[in-house]
């Protein structure tokens, strides 16, 4: 059966902060205890309220630091009743309501499926909390509307929430998310919070387990992803500094006193909580089972992952602590200095976004900057202490640029991307996915792509040179720049004139076979418009692979983006005579004398074709571009199928 939670029913990391403190408002010193152990066992571990009230200090191994959910813990205290008089009614069976309980309580909501074994001994404040309440007595003694009224009461203390809203599904989701930022993917995600695999998927993609699982398996199976990151918004499980009110002092709690506290607990062997059987009933305690014990899902590579990830987390908020760094807000003189050192000015681009890769917070969705330097770029994330981390990608490193690729684990959690594949110092092949604003996504892309592909030897041939047969034609080793709008081709050693190429009068790339001193070998075929709206042809062949596959993907993602602005041109009969007439006559003639339009009508239709980037201005008149070229009707079909 499908988990009803859901990520969109999480608390934000503050959300479940305000709700703690809240809970540390409350008056009565056992009130603020039992707040802390529900927020953080509920909101942090995932525990349901069923379980809560049944938890005990058998379930707990204090060595490991673990809570150990147990298959079956026979119980019949009055809620294990109540819950057998519940089922008895909801499935209509036969079964007495004694043998309910004896059969059946107490186990886990969902059967002896939920077993499982949770770890705590990573934080000291869960660890604190769970003392404060079981170091006192045998178990929280309420049931799930006590815990309800009890998140409510916190809530009412809190900031920014509603107290409506604050239920121990929204916390129990809560985990979910944290469990997953913190690296854990659907697998892990179904055992510990004993959910179907569908719901673990969705809390994956969202907190980004799911993309680090997927990207190490996809791009480099030799090397085992870390499991956990950092985020320091986590700081209510990740710092042990007491708040005022605090029924305990969360820096007590560490490995050793975990390790004091399991040589003096004994088991008790059974559930302390009270048998109390109704007067009518022959319920026989004797004949109550033992218990079943918790299933063993890794918990301790969990543990130990988890500890890791707060050991570096305290590591990074003491750093900065010492140094005094700025928190986010402007790119201050302190953040800057972080990763400046790494970048080669001056800066090309600088841009806020998210970005998930392998080398930087461990493959998460992340938050910070990208910035293009003159040689790299470097990938710079953000928390609220400053500067969190730094990736440098050399140029020379950069294997492919891949716009809008999405890997599935990100769909719906990042948009108009682009992906960069690149080899580490180690030449093993990894990813970056960059989220790119929309206005300027694709500008941003070109200024990269123009990075990479400047000073490319390329072996060249010109097929428009009026040489009837093309096998005549020499190929010749050229010098390829590219800016974000031109290819050049040249001769550093020559005098001539270089040959320049807009890529908006590009009108068909083909990937062909190009002889070679060797044989063939497949290049580019460029189609592109002279000012006569002539079409002319020219090969190319950068003789390096890399940058090869690089300006393929260049050229072939701007054309396919002129034929999609192409394809949704919606042009009025006069703005598609103008641009036949150019297409037909070429620039430099008087349109008035060969459309039936007035001088006044036909600028205003050759404003409005530029406005729409279908036509430029040229050294002799108006030219048309090469999307203007493509819905003409000699130019391209997409004209006919427009009308």
């Amino acid at each position: 059966m499908p988990s009803s939670l859901s990520p969109s029913q999480a608390l934000s990391p503050e959300g479940v902060y305000s709700l703690y403190l809240g809970g540390l408002a409350l008056g009565d010193e056992q009130r603020r205890r039992d707040a802390c152990y529900a927020i953080l066992l509920i909101g942090r571990l995932g525990l349901r309220p069923a379980e809560l009230t049944h938890l005990h200090e058998d379930w707990i191994d204090w060595e490991r630091g673990e809570v150990q959910v147990p298959a079956r813990d026979p119980c019949a205290c009055r809620h294990c009743w109540a819950d057998a008089r519940t089922l008895k009614t909801d499935t209509g069976t036969d079964r007495s309501v004694s043998e309910i309980v004896s059969d059946t309580c107490w186990s886990p909501p969902d059967g002896p499926e939920g077993a499982r074994t949770i770890p705590f001994g990573w934080s000291r404040r869960l660890t604190a909390a769970i003392h404060g309440v079981l170091g006192e007595r045998p178990y929280l003694d309420t049931d799930t509307a006590g815990i309800e009224q009890l998140l409510t009461a916190a809530a009412n203390n809190a900031w920014e929430l509603d107290t409506d809203e604050i239920t121990t599904d929204r916390l129990r989701a809560s985990a979910g998310e944290f469990l997953a930022t913190t690296g854990f993917g659907p697998r892990r995600l179904t055992e510990l919070l004993a959910i179907d695999e569908e719901t673990a998927g969705a809390f994956a993609r969202v907190g980004g387990g799911e993309l680090r699982e997927y990207l190490y398996r996809a791009l480099d199976p030799q090397g085992a992803p870390d499991i956990c990151g950092e985020d320091s918004q986590y700081r209510l499980v990740c710092d042990p500094t007491p708040f005022e009110r605090e029924p305990f002092d969360p820096r007590e709690f560490d490995a050793r006193w975990r390790g004091e506290r399991a040589e003096q607990t004994e088991s008790r062997g059974r559930n302390p909580r009270p048998i109390e059987a109704p007067s009518d009933s022959n319920f026989d305690p004797a004949e109550m089972d033992i218990r079943e014990p918790s299933a063993d899902s890794g918990s301790q590579l969990v543990s130990d992952s988890l500890s890791d990830w707060v050991r570096r987390r305290e590591s990074q908020r003491r750093q900065y602590a010492e140094t005094g760094d700025s928190p986010v807000g402007a790119d201050t003189d302190a953040d800057t200095a972080a990763y400046r050192d790494q970048i080669t000015s001056p800066v090309q681009v600088s841009i806020s976004t998210r970005f998930a890769a392998q080398g930087i917070e461990t493959g998460r969705p992340t938050g910070g900057s990208i910035v293009l330097g003159q040689r790299e770029v470097v990938l710079v994330s953000r928390d609220e202490t400053g500067v969190a981390g730094t990736l440098r990608i050399p140029f020379d490193a950069i294997v492919d640029i891949a716009p809008g690729y999405v890997p599935g684990p990100l769909e719906g959690v990042l948009d108009q991307t682009v992906g960069i594949a690149y080899h580490d110092e180690r030449d093993e092949r990894k990813i970056a996915v960059c989220e790119l604003p929309r206005e300027i996504g694709w500008d941003v892309q070109q200024t990269l792509f123009a990075s990479l592909l400047d000073g490319v030897e390329t072996v060249t041939a010109n097929l428009s040179e009026g040489i009837d047969d093309v096998n005549e034609i020499e190929p010749e080793t050229k010098v390829l720049s590219t800016t974000p709008r031109t290819l050049k081709l040249g001769n550093p050693d020559s005098d001539a004139l270089p040959v320049r190429i807009r890529l908006s009068t590009i009108v068909g790339i083909e990937q062909k076979p190009m002889e070679t001193e060797v044989g063939y070998e497949t290049g580019l075929t460029i189609h592109h418009l002279r000012v006569n709206a002539n079409v002319v042809t020219i090969e190319l062949r950068p003789t390096n692979e890399v940058e090869k596959q690089l300006l393929g993907r260049y050229l072939t993602e701007y054309h396919e983006r002129q034929v999609e602005k192409a394809r949704n041109a919606s042009l009025s009969n006069e703005q598609r005579e103008v641009l036949d007439a150019l297409h037909d006559a070429g620039d430099g003639r008087d349109l008035v004398a060969i459309v039936d339009m007035n001088t006044a009508r036909v600028a205003n239709v050759v404003a409005s074709l530029k406005d729409l980037g279908l036509v430029r201005d040229s050294r002799t008149g108006v030219a048309l571009t090469g999307t203007g070229y493509l819905v003409t009707s000699g130019g391209s079909l997409l004209y006919e199928a427009s009308g």
